[in-house]
């Protein structure tokens, strides 16, 4: 079930999978390239609708 996704992103033609945080040194070892992510707040007020 793991490679799956991998597969299927690889179909697709995506040159990045986000599989998880957990276990992250064992992908590392695997050949998985670590990487930080981020997170971006919108700041914008809501508008109200009326």
């Amino acid at each position: 079930m793991y490679y799956l996704p991998i597969q299927d992103a690889y179909v697709h033609g995506s040159t990045a999978l986000h599989a998880g945080m957990t276990t992250a040194e064992a992908k590392r070892r695997r050949g998985a390239v670590i990487s930080g992510l981020y997170a971006l707040a919108d700041r914008r007020r809501p508008t109200s609708k009326a």
